[in-house]
């Protein structure tokens, strides 16, 4: 039969040339077995595997393990990712490299989620840190093209690498549908697709949104969420794709900014936004009221926001002289009357918000503008030929 035999300490098995007759367990952190590769080697140190290092059998330190199997770095427990729902339970602080798009992509081809606890058992959990090594657009993806669904529970998260500029090289950028709970990051966050946060507090330290949602058609939901920001809160905004509807759910909630709303919207396509129990805007320095803003450069959308459960306005509001009106609610802000015009396709109205002066306007349409009791000058006529003083030209 097989023989096992326990090493502690340095051990030295130089004459035998085959280890099918035994098993050799290594039973203390500093024992070592210099014996030829192939040896069935283990060790019975908790959180620890057995490393063939210069002719010797060695224990190391584990740093993640997937059930019973220990692994020296987090890339290796990656890579022995399987089918269905795989949970990697660290061990210590540890890194991951990530890149542009879907290159460093984790999970295979059958993986339906993917979990990394970082429960340390003591009062702090482990971090993990996204390491950066493409210049631009580094993303935490997953496997089947996104579709493997990442769960980070009881972390600390940050950044290494490429990680100043704009957000999609500031930020950590998840690609993929994923939930956080009883997280800690002290970098800001960006989803481009499904999100979850549960307990998740964000340290942003610059002049960032602690928050940024790409418009992909997707919906987060957050109940549980502090923000403590030197910059600004969440940010809904369409650069760099043709936005998709959007919902953001928002519970159990405090905000500490310094510039902007909490939330700032600037998108072309329908926002919705619900409001839930205990949010505190108190410390949001631009607006404690309001907890949301359209963003000046989507005043034309403002329409397109709904938020539910608290109060939405426009980002300088008074520089905009006309709005379109459908009833009571306001489809759209815009700087000059001729444009407010330009944009009126339906039933809508132009109604005039302030005293302004400026151009005059060409109108081929049914159009009602409301001047609302204020005094509009023209500064520039329009017309043809040698009629063009004209305030409005009707065609």
């Amino acid at each position: 039969g097989v023989q096992t035999f326990n090493f502690e300490g340095a051990n030295t098995v130089g004459t035998l040339t085959s280890s099918q007759y035994a098993k050799y367990v290594l039973a203390a952190a500093d024992a070592t077995l210099t014996a030829p590769e192939g040896f069935n080697v283990t060790t019975s140190v908790e959180n620890s595997l057995v490393k063939y290092v210069d002719g010797a059998y060695k224990v190391v330190p584990a740093v993640a393990k997937i059930g019973d199997v220990c692994y020296e770095t987090l890339a290796d427990a990656i890579a022995a990712i399987g089918a269905g729902d795989v949970t990697i339970v660290l061990l210590a602080n540890v890194s991951l490299d990530i890149t542009a798009w879907q290159t460093l992509a984790i999970g295979g081809d059958n993986t339906t989620s993917i979990t990394i606890d970082g429960d340390n058992g003591e009062e702090e959990d482990f971090t993990l840190t996204f390491n950066k090594l493409n210049s631009d657009w580094n993303h935490v993806a997953t496997s089947n093209d996104n579709a493997t669904k990442l769960i980070l529970k009881n972390l600390k998260l940050a950044d290494s690498g490429y990680n100043n500029g704009p957000w999609n090289r500031y930020d950590i950028v998840f690609a993929s549908d994923v939930e956080l709970t009883n997280v800690v990051s002290a970098k800001a966050l960006a989803f481009k697709a499904d999100a979850t946060l549960n307990n998740v507090t964000i340290n942003e330290s610059g002049d960032n949104y602690a928050i940024w949602i790409q418009p992909n058609g997707q919906s987060v939901t957050i109940d549980g969420l502090v923000i403590n920001s030197a910059g600004r809160g969440i940010k809904v905004d369409e650069q760099y794709v043709t936005a998709q509807n959007v919902s953001l759910s928002v519970a159990n909630a405090t905000f500490t900014t310094a510039k902007k709303a909490a939330i700032m919207v600037k998108s072309s396509a329908e926002t919705t936004i619900t409001v839930g129990e205990n949010v505190n805007i108190a410390n949001v320095a631009a607006d404690q009221t309001n907890i949301a803003w359209v963003d000046e450069d989507a005043a034309a959308h403002y329409g397109k926001v709904t938020v539910t459960g608290g109060t939405l306005t426009q980002e300088n509001l008074p520089i905009f002289v006309a709005a379109l009106m459908n009833g009571d609610k306001v489809e759209g802000y815009y700087e000059t009357l001729p444009k407010a015009i330009t944009a009126q396709t339906g039933s809508e109205i132009v109604k005039v918000l302030k005293d302004a002066t400026g151009a005059g306007a060409k109108i081929n349409k049914n159009i009602t503008i409301d001047f609302n009791d204020k005094t509009y000058t023209f500064n520039e006529g329009v017309g043809s030929g040698d009629l063009t003083s004209n305030g409005f030209q009707l065609l």
